[in-house]
């Protein structure tokens, strides 16, 4: 039986990054252990049969890209001067069950705060953060943690000048690495979303933009991220659900999730902590991908039970067992496991002001 560690064990052993899973945001809020969008848009009566059958003719659960098929085929027939209404129906049927979807499950900014300062103190402390998790808590924590420790935490995304005006945003930097440099700060973490996020966007020429909103008004970014997919002028940027190929049919589409995949995942430093991760089958690919990184030697996996451990339940046991098999075939990776639950790790860390 491998042995199951406190935070405070193994904190100062040099880790390079932070790696949030959806645990990490069920940590946050428990709301968002509704991991399938599309159930609750199902089970809610949001997904009429028009769309039921566009999914199962796709093969997809993956809201972002039947809201992008639908959307290019709407202004594609507008341009070509095409009368049909069927297909902006649809589309705007999808925007709308995915619009309240997302109000329905995503957690106020005003229940979180405190606990949001928490995670910040814990993030601080990587050179990376990387997050599966779509909704906007990494944000937050990002914000709040610049609020205090000036131009600390960068996703990567600045103003540029070569784009057009349709959608005010931010653009990905190609030289992204420069950022590493601390800049009005003591230090500094990147931050990637190898599977998109709310605050990412498409707008109609396909160019992928953060959505640029007023960063100092918190509690109301939910909403405001919102407005602007009601708007029809963007989509979303985010895989939400799929198979592991579909997830990269859907990565392979996006120059910011290629890069993130390609550039980033394979050289995440030798050691990373991994939250709230399940290591599912559908994730298969973001692992293969971290596993190029051949200067990889220690990997922190952090594991929740709900007895608090109490005692080491067969669950938790078997959890361990999985991860371990899909780590298998890389011997000189060293694996340590950790209570999720610890003093000091995530949610549990002291607050940062």
């Amino acid at each position: 039986m491998p042995e199951l560690y406190e935070w405070s064990a193994i904190q100062d052993l040099g880790w390079d990054t932070l790696f949030l899973g959806n645990g990490a945001s069920i940590a946050i809020c428990d709301r968002f252990a509704y991991s399938s969008l599309y159930e609750y848009a199902e089970r809610e009566g949001l997904i009429n049969d028009e769309l039921r059958q566009i999914f199962a003719y796709l093969g997809t659960r993956d809201f972002e890209m039947i809201l992008r098929l639908l959307w290019h085929t709407y202004l594609i027939n507008s341009i070509l001067g095409i009368n049909e209404e069927r297909t902006q129906n649809a589309y705007k049927s999808l925007r709308e069950a995915l619009i309240r979807t997302v109000r329905d499950i995503h957690c106020d900014y005003s229940m979180l705060e405190d606990t949001l300062k928490r995670c910040a103190n814990f993030a601080k402390n990587f050179h990376t953060i990387v997050s599966l998790n779509y909704d906007l808590t990494l944000y937050w924590i990002m914000m709040l943690g610049n609020d205090y420790l000036g131009n600390w935490f960068k996703d990567c995304f600045t103003i540029s000048e070569n784009v057009s005006n349709e959608f005010v945003g931010l653009y990905f930097r190609d030289d992204w690495e420069i950022l590493r440099e601390p800049y009005r700060a003591e230090g500094s973490t990147l931050v990637f979303y190898p599977h998109g996020n709310m605050i990412l966007a498409i707008n109609r020429f396909g160019e992928e933009i953060k959505l640029k909103l007023e960063e100092n008004d918190f509690s109301s970014l939910r909403d405001k991220v919102l407005r602007c997919w009601e708007t029809g002028k963007v989509i979303p940027l985010f895989v939400s659900e799929g198979t592991t190929e579909q997830k990269e049919r859907s990565i392979r589409r996006s120059v910011y999730l290629s890069t993130v995949y390609h550039e980033v995942l394979p050289n995440l430093g030798k050691n990373i902590v991994i939250f709230g991760w399940s290591f599912s089958d559908n994730d298969i690919h973001i692992l293969r991908a971290i596993l190029q990184n051949f200067s990889l030697k220690k990997l922190a996996i952090s594991v929740y039970d709900e007895n608090n451990f109490e005692s080491f339940s067969s669950e938790v046991q078997r959890k361990i067992n999985q991860v371990k098999q899909k780590i298998s075939n890389n011997e000189e990776i060293k694996i340590l496991f950790f209570r999720a639950q610890s003093n000091g790790c995530w949610t549990q860390a002291d607050l940062l002001y």
